[in-house]
């Protein structure tokens, strides 16, 4: 079935009900799975047109293609608009104590009298890096979100030396401290390559990511891959692109953001 995700309705119904579950539970894989369709739908959607067209069906299967609904202001219409205001209440969590870092995306936030500025390209790149504003020193405390992808290789630093806390994949990492004006935090999630399953019935079904990140593979030959093959994938060109070395020559891929309309696109890959 190639209408698979209602891209923009099922995003912001899973944005506001993780919200929620967030704010019950302080549990970051929450966030994971937020950022997981922040990334690989919500920001690869065709933009709406004037009279109403609009994406409403990611396609992931077997050479699928972005393509718009045939008909004019389905529900995805009004939700596309939805979704994009949402994202600034869905970067950030506070509560009495700080604040919460959920998106790395180039942002800003303001929270009882302190300003975050987070500057960054991740998932492009590993890193973000997050500076405080604020009129005197105070104690509060800033927590980031820890991907449960991340692997030990992930830092954190502040004001360029480590941070000195605990940085476990699937948990929020607190920093409770006195900050003051023009301190900062850095952290480098470390994003090995690695391939997800279809399901635990299906293991020669997988798809390439990279951190957050799903790979498609563009172009209509299908073609087993060998496992090898997928984890020695290169980024090329303006680090949006990867290649993918065969014996029979080199395949593309690209993440969902990047890929262009009608170009037939392919997640999970068959592997020997």
């Amino acid at each position: 079935m190639h209408q698979s995700f209602e891209a923009p309705c099922g995003s912001y119904g899973h944005f506001k009900a993780a919200r929620y579950l967030i704010a019950a539970t302080g549990e970051s894989h929450w966030g994971d799975a937020m950022e997981r369709l922040l990334h690989n739908v919500a920001l690869g959607v065709l933009p709406l047109k004037p009279n109403g067209t609009a994406f409403y069906y990611a396609d992931y299967n077997d050479l699928g293609t972005k393509t718009y609904f045939e008909y004019q202001c389905p529900c995805c219409s009004g939700t596309i608009g939805q979704l994009a205001a949402d994202y600034n209440i869905s970067s950030y969590f506070h509560d009495a104590q700080g604040i919460y870092v959920n998106f790395y995306l180039p942002s800003v936030v303001r929270w009882d009298g302190v300003t975050l500025t987070q500057q960054t390209d991740y998932p492009a790149s590993p890193r973000t890096r997050i500076a405080v504003a604020l009129a005197r020193p105070r104690r509060f405390a800033i927590r980031l979100r820890i991907p449960g992808w991340a692997t030990s290789g992930t830092t954190m630093l502040v004001n360029g030396r480590p941070a000195g806390v605990a940085v476990q994949p699937g948990r929020f990492a607190a920093i409770d401290r006195i900050w003051s004006s023009g301190d900062t935090v850095e952290l480098a999630c470390a994003m090995p390559l690695r391939l997800e399953a279809v399901d635990a019935q299906t293991l020669d079904r997988v798809a390439l990511m990279r951190g957050p990140l799903a790979l498609f593979q563009t172009g209509e030959q299908l073609v087993p891959f060998r496992r090898a093959e997928l984890t020695g994938a290169r980024q090329v060109g303006d680090r949006a692109a990867w290649t993918v070395a065969t014996d029979s020559g080199p395949k593309a891929f690209l993440p969902f953001t990047a890929v262009p309309p009608a170009i037939p696109t392919r997640l999970y890959q068959a592997v020997v």
